[in-house]
């Protein structure tokens, strides 16, 4: 039974994400888990653990591109074999109904979409059973974009992650921030110019990310006579360069890798 009235009101908070967004899944996994034939059934998956699963995934994925935040559109929720088969008999209708909740939750997060939301739910036989995984995609941007998919869609059994390419070549006297993932692929890049830029989770930060694990205000870069110097702003979780902890000023190198939260940078000097 889900902690929720029949009306949808919460009565028990056991996750942390609350959002309007949740209300109508809410009722309809409530109905569904109120069917006889899934309570004769042994589950180890509850289908609130998948919407758990697709929000973590919408908040890893999104990349801040200029003023704007990019969702992905396309996300596969990888499931043992096992655990997909005890949602079968429901899995179009969960996928439609998972589709919808990620779209209203990026229009509640002022995120955009390049295209309509698809959700697949699919098997995996590298998941373990009893857990979630999903995978983002990103459809092409319209022209002018500079978005990158960060995975490829898995098949119906195995997943296979895909480098993104690297972006276009900034010029060379720019100095800039690139967004890259762990195998150093370029996601996004940042110029830093003159002005200082300000790094955090609020919308109206310089660099905006929307990543749980950084703060509103997370840390700043400023251009001084010796060159960047990064500043952490007292965030709760940290700012490292090359693994170390920042500690007051911090003056930056060419290829420096700066991590906030769990987006790794990279500085370029430019020049």
């Amino acid at each position: 039974m889900l902690p929720f009235s029949a009306d949808g009101a919460r009565q028990v908070a056991p996750y942390t994400w609350v959002m309007k967004a949740l209300t109508r899944l809410e009722r309809f996994i409530q109905e569904l888990v109120e069917r006889p034939a899934w309570l004769l059934t042994n589950r180890r998956i509850h289908p609130i653990a998948l919407a758990s699963a697709l929000t973590k995934a919408l908040e890893d994925a999104a990349l801040p591109i200029g003023d704007r935040v990019i969702a992905p559109d396309s996300y596969a929720v990888r499931l043992h074999p096992d655990d997909y088969e005890q949602f079968a008999s429901v899995r179009q209708t969960l996928e439609r109904e998972f589709g919808e909740y990620v779209a209203r939750l990026a229009t509640e997060r002022d995120l955009t979409l390049a295209s309509p939301v698809t959700v697949m739910i699919v098997k995996s036989r590298a998941t373990r059973a009893g857990e979630v995984a999903v995978t983002t995609h990103f459809s092409d941007p319209s022209p002018g974009a500079t978005l990158v998919a960060r995975t490829a869609p898995p098949p119906l059994y195995e997943t296979e992650v895909v480098a993104a390419p690297r972006a276009a070549a900034l010029p060379a006297t720019e100095a800039c921030l690139e967004a890259i993932d762990a195998r150093g692929a370029v996601l996004s890049r940042h110029p830093l110019g003159n002005t200082e830029l300000v790094i955090g989770r609020r919308s109206s930060n310089g660099l905006s990310l929307p990543d749980p694990q950084v703060s509103r205000r997370h840390a700043r870069i400023e251009r001084a006579p010796s060159g960047y110097l990064l500043h952490d702003l007292g965030s709760m979780n940290g700012t490292t360069v090359n693994g170390r902890a920042v500690r007051g000023a911090q003056r930056l190198a060419d290829g420096d890798i700066i991590m906030i939260g769990g987006t790794r940078l990279r500085f370029r000097s430019g020049g």
